[in-house]
């Protein structure tokens, strides 16, 4: 402004050469202008962005930094129960079967945990045997969270057919939890081991666990 004001005071003494120059400098100056936006289109754009990604980057920081930490992966099944035999004793939580004692208690088990089945369970029991019906069965396999791990210790006693059988449970974000051992009989049925009956362990010794 103050450019413009002097150039009006000198022009009424200004010469010829005075007065091209500033039809020269008028001829230029909205080309000046111009020009000048020009830049300025690229330049807001080019801080708008950087506003825009600064702001996502901080959103993406306070979201990370505000989220809970991921929890622990649950140990693998197999290194919770590994399966083992040492002598007659068996371990482990596989899906069993009817061809032997142990195979049929195992496919017990693995109905409550895996399958979540009363009728699956039930389907390794004697038509006679003195176990809960199925209906009963599945309300306790409801009360256990799904999810849950199981790991199954069969240990035959001197008397065949029966077995002292342990169950340690793991549940997710519990500690394992072992219950006390059971007495599991068999019987061997047509072409099957099926369970006749489950109780507790007889307490035979006042300072043996159970």
């Amino acid at each position: 402004m103050y450019r413009n004001e002097s150039r009006t005071e000198d022009r009424s003494e200004a010469g010829p050469r005075e007065s091209f120059r500033d039809e020269f400098d008028n001829l230029l100056r909205p080309e000046a202008r111009g020009s000048r936006k020009w830049w300025l289109v690229p330049v807001g754009v080019f801080v708008a962005l950087l506003v825009t990604v600064t702001v996502l980057v901080r959103i993406g920081q306070n979201t990370d930094s505000g989220a809970p930490p991921a929890a622990a992966p649950a140990p693998p099944v197999a290194s919770q129960c590994p399966t083992e035999r040492d002598g007659d004793r068996v371990q482990g939580n596989g899906p069993g079967g009817t061809d032997s004692a142990a195979a049929a208690i195992l496919a017990f088990q693995h109905a409550f945990y895996v399958e979540r089945s009363g009728d699956r369970a039930r389907a390794v029991v004697a038509a006679d045997g003195e176990v809960s019906p199925a209906a009963v069965l599945q309300q306790g396999i409801d009360s256990i969270p799904p999810g849950a791990t199981h790991c199954v210790t069969i240990t035959p006693t001197a008397i065949p057919g029966e077995n002292l059988v342990t169950v340690t449970e793991f549940r997710p974000g519990h500690a394992a939890q072992t219950y006390n051992s059971q007495l599991v009989t068999t019987r061997h049925i047509g072409d099957r081991y099926l369970i006749t009956a489950i109780s507790p362990r007889p307490r035979t010794d006042p300072d043996a666990p159970r």
